[in-house]
């Protein structure tokens, strides 16, 4: 339903424009840590998986260049107070990447961008739902 970031315009993670033409994206402006936190606009019984798309580049594709390579995501109920949810390392590269955790009640999800492939968080699109 809405995002926000501790820089840049994080609602360009969540627009749903990812396909090969037509994408914009999120890009901190701040030095690292940053991060990005989804609202799902109420609580949901079984949020256990996260998905990310590292940036694109019009007409040249995925980029390895912002790709979030040390994560930790985080989960509430009320955006005030977060639960760890899980944490790792992704590979510095332009494939999407999954992390699955709980399920959790969860409304707003926040993903830490700790370490990237160069010097700003980068994402194209977030997807956040359950397994099944």
């Amino acid at each position: 339903v809405a995002a926000a970031a501790t820089s840049g315009y994080a609602t360009s993670a969540i627009d749903g424009q990812d396909d090969w033409y037509l994408y914009s994206v999120w890009q901190s402006s701040s030095a690292l840590p940053q991060s990005l936190t989804v609202d799902l606009g109420q609580v949901r019984p079984d949020v256990a998986v996260l998905d990310y798309v590292p940036r694109n580049v019009a007409q040249v594709g995925p980029s390895a260049n912002g790709a979030i390579t040390s994560y930790a995501i985080s989960t509430s109920t009320d955006g005030a107070t977060f639960t760890a949810a899980t944490s790792g390392t992704w590979d510095a590269d332009g494939k999407m990447k999954a992390a699955a955790f709980g399920p959790v009640a969860a409304r707003y999800v926040r993903l830490d961008a700790l370490a990237v492939s160069g010097t700003n968080a980068a994402a194209t699109e977030i997807a956040i739902g359950a397994r099944y």
